[in-house]
């Protein structure tokens, strides 16, 4: 599937909330994978985002806080 990451900074300037924690990549990406299909379905903006300790689902439509618990 979509192995394009965008950076943290490029996602907040499209628009973008944190929808999940970091995956681990390769063990996590058939949960990954499944997130990314819901999103298709429901044509909802997304992109996969790099933080470095692994990659994050984020969608548009939703403002979270951009952190989240280590």
């Amino acid at each position: 599937m979509i192995t394009t990451t965008i950076s943290e900074a490029e996602a907040e300037s499209r628009g973008l909330g944190r929808l999940t924690t970091p995956y681990k990549l390769p063990k996590e990406q058939g949960m990954m994978d499944a997130v990314i299909g819901d999103m298709k379905r429901g044509n909802i903006r997304h992109a996969l985002v790099d933080t470095g300790s692994g990659v994050e689902v984020w969608r548009s439509g939703i403002k979270t806080s951009n952190t989240h618990a280590e």
